[in-house]
C-alpha cells in the first residue's frame, strides 16, 4: 500500500471514529468545520473522504438545513429522508440539465445527442425522471 493510501485510510478511519462517537444521528450532525478540525484535515479534504467511504457504502449522511453537518445514520428513516431529499434530487436535476444541455448540442450540430458516460462505466441513463 503507498504511503497516500495508507495516509487515506487513516483519514477515513478517523472520520468514522469522530462520527461514531460524535455524530450518531441526525440530531447530533456535526459541522464540516469541526469535523475536519476533529480530524487534523481541512474541509476540502474531509468532503473528499466521505464521498469516497459513501461509495463504498458507509451511511454518512448530511443536511443542507440545520441541524448542518456531517452524522452516521441512526436510523431507516433519516437514510430515505437523505436519498430522497438530497441523492435523488440532486441526480434528477443532473439529468434534466444533461437533456436540456443535449438538446442544444443537438440543435447547434444536429445528430442525436445522447446521455452516455462512455468511460469507465459505459452507462447508459434511460427512462430517469420525467420526458
Amino acid at each position: 500500500m503507498s504511503h497516500q493510501a495508507t495516509a487515506n485510510a487513516d483519514l477515513k478511519r478517523r472520520i468514522l471514529l469522530e462520527l461514531r462517537i460524535n455524530g450518531k444521528g441526525r440530531g447530533r450532525a456535526i459541522l464540516s468545520s469541526d469535523l475536519a478540525e476533529a480530524v487534523g484535515e481541512n474541509t476540502r479534504v474531509v468532503r473528499a473522504a466521505i464521498s469516497e467511504m459513501r461509495k463504498d457504502g458507509f451511511l454518512i449522511l448530511s443536511a443542507v438545513r440545520p441541524p448542518y453537518g456531517y452524522w452516521l445514520a441512526d436510523s431507516q428513516k433519516e437514510w430515505v429522508e437523505f436519498r430522497d431529499n438530497n441523492l435523488l434530487s440532486r441526480a434528477h436535476d443532473l439529468l434534466e440539465t444533461d437533456r436540456a444541455m443535449s438538446r442544444a448540442a443537438e440543435a447547434r450540430w444536429g445528430g442525436a445527442a445522447e446521455a452516455r458516460w462512455r468511460e469507465p462505466k459505459q452507462l447508459i441513463m434511460v427512462g430517469f425522471g420525467k420526458d
